[in-house]
C-alpha cells in the first residue's frame, strides 16, 4: 500500500521483466546515472548502452549495433559519441601499442 501522496506525486509500481544468463540485469551506479541523465538523449542511450558492460570489459564498438539497439541514426550516434567525448565520458587513449581507443569512464573525466 502507497503511503499518502503529494498533489504533484503520482503513484508508481515497478514490475521487472525475468533476469536470466542470456538476459542479466545491469546494475547501475545511482550518482553515475543522474549526471548522465543531463546529457542529450542519444548521448544518454549511448552511455547507457556503454554502462550495460561489466568493469573492465573490453570490445569493438559497433556503430551499426549501437544504431539498432539504440533507436538511431548514424548521424544521431556521431553526435551522441562526441558528446560522451566533450563531456568526459569517451576518454582517447592508447589501449595497447598502436592501438588508439577509448576509456569509458561511467562518471565522467575525474569522476565525482
Amino acid at each position: 500500500m502507497l503511503p499518502k501522496l503529494s498533489p504533484n506525486q503520482r503513484g508508481i509500481r515497478v514490475i521487472k521483466g525475468e533476469s536470466n544468463a542470456d538476459n542479466p540485469y545491469s546494475i547501475f551506479n545511482a550518482a553515475a546515472l543522474q549526471k548522465a541523465m543531463k546529457l542529450s538523449p542519444a548521448a544518454f542511450k549511448l552511455w547507457a548502452y556503454l554502462n550495460a558492460h561489466k568493469n573492465e570489459y573490453e570490445f569493438g564498438l559497433s556503430s551499426k549495433d549501437v544504431c539498432e539497439v539504440c533507436a538511431m541514426s548514424k548521424p544521431t550516434y556521431l553526435k551522441a559519441f562526441d558528446a560522451l567525448v566533450e563531456a568526459g565520458y569517451l576518454v582517447q587513449v592508447e589501449l595497447y601499442p598502436n592501438l588508439i581507443g577509448y576509456l569509458f569512464v561511467e562518471q565522467g573525466f575525474g569522476g565525482e
